[in-house]
């Protein structure tokens, strides 16, 4: 079955928690925000710049009337903007979350439990493949390898790379 029967309730409490944490990735990437929503979020915040001024009161001074609207609007203002940039945190732009390193991350973790379970078998099921150029160039960090099974690698394509050519890499 691939692993020593001691770490079955190991292995079935991690693997449903990384079900888990698909699913919430899943429905995240999948859940737009509405845009009736956007749309009322904007309005009001555009009536609260446009009004502002109709509301100033002389005998407060200039401080009340003019540094601290101008603060409340600029953070208005930049929580929208920060909204809009996080909307979608699973993409290519530069402030997104790195999916790749984080696959990576798991792939190395489940290779270091088969080493440390000590079952050759299972190991030997796995082979690191070499990144493809296209793929190392979207993610944030350098990705050496990836895992494959072995029975899916290309016969026709370069060898396997074995288990121990990439070290177990920390995160």
């Amino acid at each position: 079955y691939g692993f020593k029967e001691r770490f079955g309730a190991f292995f079935t409490q991690k693997l449903f928690h990384v079900l888990t944490l698909y699913d919430l990735v899943n429905q995240t990437i999948c859940t737009p925000t509405p845009l009736p929503y956007v749309n009322m979020c904007r309005t009001l915040l555009a009536v609260y710049l446009l009004l502002t001024p109709f509301s100033i009161q002389l005998d407060l001074g200039w401080y009340a009337n003019t540094v601290v609207p101008t603060l409340v609007a600029v953070s208005l203002l930049g929580l929208d903007q920060i909204s809009t940039e996080l909307e979608n945190p699973f993409g290519d732009d530069p402030n997104d979350l790195d999916m790749l390193d984080e696959v990576g991350m798991v792939e190395h973790e489940a290779m270091f439990l088969l080493q440390m379970c000590g079952d050759k078998l299972a190991r030997e099921h796995y082979v690191w493949k070499p990144m493809p150029e296209f793929v190392q160039a979207q993610s944030a960090r350098p990705l050496p390898c990836y895992l494959a099974i072995r029975s899916q690698v290309d016969p026709t394509g370069p060898g396997p790379v074995l288990f121990d050519k990439y070290p177990i890499r920390k995160p």
